[in-house]
């Protein structure tokens, strides 16, 4: 059963690799042609089923959905580097406050 999932997953990532944003509709087909191949659809699979999975898929793998409307297409957010938070070290100053940390805990305090 890992063994599948993982080759399912495998699977979502090749077919999203290549582009910024994918189509929903597109994916659930060839993902479940992939599904399908590896055995996990039966005989006749489920058309529901297989648009569940493949979203939990595209949403497992980091896409989101760019809006609300139906058959939006879907991307990864944009990754945001947050700001030091005010009052933490951060620079040089870091340095004296790891030592403390470091002497803090070789003490055993941390217990």
């Amino acid at each position: 059963m890992l063994d599948a999932a993982t080759a399912l997953q495998e699977a979502a990532l090749s077919l999203t690799e290549d582009s910024g944003q994918v189509v929903p509709s597109a994916f659930v087909e060839r993902f479940g042609q992939v599904v399908v191949e590896e055995g996990g659809g039966g005989a006749d699979p489920n058309a529901m089923f297989t648009a569940m999975l493949a979203t939990n898929q595209l949403r497992e793998i980091g896409l989101r959905p760019e809006s609300g409307a139906p058959g939006a297409p879907w991307s990864r957010p944009a990754l945001d580097n947050p700001a030091p938070v005010d009052g933490m070290p951060h620079g040089l100053r870091l340095v004296p406050a790891a030592v403390a940390m470091l002497w803090w805990k070789l003490e055993g305090r941390d217990r």
